[in-house]
């Protein structure tokens, strides 16, 4: 839904994707962009490690401990039988359902990677 809108519209710069039922504190939306755009980043996926009553696919979301850069995401995957290797650096953490994209920087990547020779 979130790509047929982006496309439909034409959107560019950084575009905050967010289900209906989230749990994340809005007062604190702005901070996370300042974050992705201070980041340079393509897309920030925002997690926690405290996650509120009826949250769902707890610990399904793999997180670097040094860098917080989300490595492996486990949402549509029993992770409860999977096992984390504490020697590979990474924390089990929570989607508050936001991602920050920013549309150009993805829009150059595609071009680096799918089009440019």
């Amino acid at each position: 839904a979130a790509h047929k809108a982006i496309s439909d519209f034409g959107l560019l710069g950084n575009i905050v994707i967010t289900p209906t039922d989230s749990a994340f504190p809005f007062g604190e939306l702005l901070p996370a962009i300042d974050y992705h755009k201070d980041g340079d980043a393509s897309i920030t996926w925002i997690v926690t490690s405290v996650p509120v009553e009826n949250t769902q696919n707890i610990g399904k979301i793999l997180v670097n401990k040094d860098s917080g850069v989300v490595v492996y995401s486990l949402e549509g995957k029993d992770a409860d039988n999977i096992e984390i290797d504490p020697k590979e650096g990474n924390d089990r953490r929570t989607s508050v359902g936001v991602i920050i994209v920013s549309m150009i920087t993805l829009l150059v990547t595609h071009m680096e990677n799918h089009i440019l020779p």
